[in-house]
């Protein structure tokens, strides 16, 4: 057994997630240690059952190991887990990456650099007026509650909600008709405009949806 395959196990198992998998490393020390463990030790870990832990040990009644691995392979799938070296740097220090990234084709780095640069540009000068929103709105929040006009609070928070509904559509929609203009201000070679089209229709969900979240939660729901 090895990091690669137990990773990929460990992942296919129901009731592994990431802090499970994180508890169940550092307990052991490798991936592969844990399935030399015994159920007992294992069981002694925060979040694993004994059940879990006779269900890890057993994960040939659970697991087609071979089976994935050919699926992946027939289907030019490529597995990186995370104790992969070609696994993403950043993605690793996160608490809850994921074990496995199932990856069918590639893209190369130069172009992916230049594609999440621009989109990520245009997204931080966005998330400044959702920033600026929830603040605005926090401030109305605590002075309202602050004054004890709860019924007053009531009414003002779904007024709130709506406007934030419409702001979100509003920018979803500038972003999806109107990035034309603002990719003018680059000399984008066709690939790499293909990627950024498609980072963009993404990027009308996330500003849509998260100009009506972020007001609402930092504005409504912390500030009250």
């Amino acid at each position: 057994m090895n990091d690669h395959d137990g990773c990929i196990i460990l992942n296919m198992l129901n009731g592994i997630g990431g802090s499970r998998a994180n508890a169940l490393i550092e307990f052991c020390g490798s991936v592969s240690a844990i399935f030399e463990s015994d159920a007992a030790s294992l069981a002694r870990i925060r979040g694993i059952s004994s059940e879990l832990a006779e269900r890890i040990l057993r994960w040939r009644d659970f697991v087609e190991l071979d089976r994935e691995l050919e699926i992946a392979r027939n289907g030019g799938v490529t597995i990186l887990c995370r104790t992969d070296d070609e696994y993403p740097a950043a993605l690793r220090e996160l608490r809850d990456a994921p074990l496995c990234i199932y990856m069918r084709g590639s893209l190369p780095a130069d172009l992916a650099v230049r594609s999440i640069s621009i989109v990520g540009t245009l997204y931080q000068f966005l998330h400044v007026g959702v920033f600026g929103l929830a603040a605005a709105t926090g401030i109305m929040t605590g002075k309202t509650i602050g004054a004890g006009e709860f019924e007053k609070m009531k009414t003002q928070a779904r007024t709130m909600q709506a406007i934030f509904c419409f702001i979100g559509l509003c920018l979803g929609a500038t972003v999806f008709f109107g990035n034309e203009i603002f990719l003018k201000c680059y000399k984008l070679e066709p690939e790499t405009r293909a990627i950024i089209d498609s980072m963009m229709r993404v990027l009308v969900v996330v500003i849509a949806f998260g100009c009506y979240q972020g007001p609402c939660l930092m504005g409504l729901v912390k500030s009250g």
